[in-house]
C-alpha cells in the first residue's frame, strides 16, 4: 500500500493533479504509521497538512490531522496528539467517519488520564456517529468495552468486546491491536486468536523489517510476545 501510494504521489506531482497527489501522500503517511514507522509517518503527514492548508483542501487537512494525532498518541506524545485530534474535529464538518475516529482516539487518551466521564462521553458519541461509518465502529466499541471493564460491568464489557472483534476488517489500514488487547483483558482465552491475526497481518506488511516494526507497535507487542 505504501509503495503504491508513493508511486501515485510521484505520478500526480508530475501531471499536476494536486488533489490526487495529496490524497496519495495522506494514505502513504497513514500506511507508514500502521507499519510501525511512526516518525516517518508523522513527518509525512505534517507536510500533507501544510500543503493541504495552502491549497484550501479542508477534507484532506482533517484526515491528515486525525492520522497524525493517532500516530502521535502511539509515539507517547499525548498532549500533542490531543491537540491535533481536536483540530481534526474542527475540520471534520459533518463527516461521520472522521468525527467517530477522532472521538475514539480522544476517548483513548481520556482513558490514559483515568478521566472516565470524558472517555464515556466521547465513546458514546463515536458509536452513534459510526452507525453511518461502520469501519470506525470496532474501535469505538473497544473503547466502550474497556470502560465497562474498568467499572466492573463484566457482561457489558464482554458483549462490546466480542462485537468489536467480530467487526474487524481484514484489509490494509485497519488497526486491530487495541481491539484485540481489550478483548484479551476481558477474555484471556482469546490470546491465541489475537496472536494469529496479528502475525498474519504482519506477513502482509512486506519485508521482514516492516513485519518486525508492525509487531513492535506497543499494543501489538503486548499481545505477540
Amino acid at each position: 500500500m505504501i509503495e503504491e501510494h508513493r508511486a501515485g504521489a510521484e505520478i500526480h506531482a508530475r501531471t499536476g493533479w494536486r488533489v490526487q497527489n495529496l490524497v496519495s501522500r495522506l494514505n502513504m503517511g497513514g500506511g507508514l504509521g500502521e507499519s510501525g514507522q511512526l516518525d516517518l509517518g508523522i513527518a509525512t503527514l505534517d507536510l500533507v497538512v501544510r500543503d493541504a492548508i495552502t491549497f484550501g483542501m479542508g477534507y484532506v487537512v482533517g484526515y491528515a490531522r486525525y492520522l497524525r494525532g493517532r500516530l502521535l498518541r502511539r509515539a507517547g506524545r499525548v498532549e500533542e496528539a490531543e491537540a491535533e485530534l481536536s483540530r481534526a474535529l474542527a475540520e471534520a464538518g459533518d463527516d461521520p467517519r472522521l468525527r467517530a475516529q477522532a472521538h475514539t482516539e480522544l476517548a483513548r487518551i481520556a482513558l490514559v488520564r483515568d478521566d472516565l466521564d470524558e472517555a464515556r462521553e466521547r465513546a458514546d458519541l463515536a458509536v452513534d456517529l459510526a452507525s453511518g461509518a461502520p469501519s470506525a465502529l470496532p474501535h469505538a466499541l473497544a473503547v466502550c468495552a474497556d470502560l465497562e471493564r474498568r467499572v466492573g460491568n463484566v457482561a457489558a464489557a464482554e458483549r462490546a468486546s466480542a462485537e468489536a472483534v467480530a467487526m474487524l476488517h481484514d484489509r490494509p489500514g485497519d488497526d486491530p491491536s487495541y481491539v484485540w488487547r481489550v478483548r484479551i483483558e476481558i477474555d484471556p482465552s482469546s490470546t491465541e486468536a489475537a496472536r494469529a491475526d496479528l502475525r498474519a497481518r504482519a506477513q502482509r506488511a512486506g519485508p521482514p523489517e516492516l513485519q518486525r516494526a508492525f509487531l513492535a507497535l506497543p499494543d501489538n507487542a503486548r499481545i505477540v510476545r
